[in-house]
């Protein structure tokens, strides 16, 4: 996904530029996560961490955002036909339509914004500010 490309780089680009990281004793541990993380669990807890305070976890946007990450486990693992545990209670292959489509590029470009809002970044140039 771009979005764990664009999040990657952007707690990479955090950590190298800012020593004064509000945790101290998860610096460690978000840097060894860096190699391979849980997205889900790096989305909530990292951002507290490094800069002192959360994502807005309760945005519509990260709500549509966690739902496609969950569909995109299920096409992975093979589990096309099963209800996905989302918001949308609905089961993976009823999301693959051009609205879902359109709505995940939304959601993403939302995503994108707020991890570089929220880390001092500019927003990139590719994303389509709506």
């Amino acid at each position: 996904m771009c979005f764990e490309a664009h999040w990657h780089d952007a707690i990479t680009g955090y950590l190298q530029k800012n020593t004064d990281i509000a945790d101290q004793s998860q610096l460690g541990k978000i840097k060894r996560g860096l190699a391979r993380f849980d997205l889900k669990k790096a989305l909530e807890q990292w951002p507290q961490a490094l800069v002192g305070t959360p994502f807005n976890l309760n945005a519509k946007y990260y709500d549509d955002f966690s739902n496609f990450r969950e569909y995109r486990n299920f096409l992975v693992h093979g589990k096309i036909s099963e209800p996905i545990r989302s918001s949308w209670g609905k089961l993976a292959q009823e999301i693959e339509t051009v609205e879902y489509a359109e709505l995940s590029v939304k959601a993403i470009a939302e995503m994108i914004k707020m991890v570089s809002q929220h880390f001092g970044y500019d927003i990139p140039d590719w994303v389509q500010v709506a």
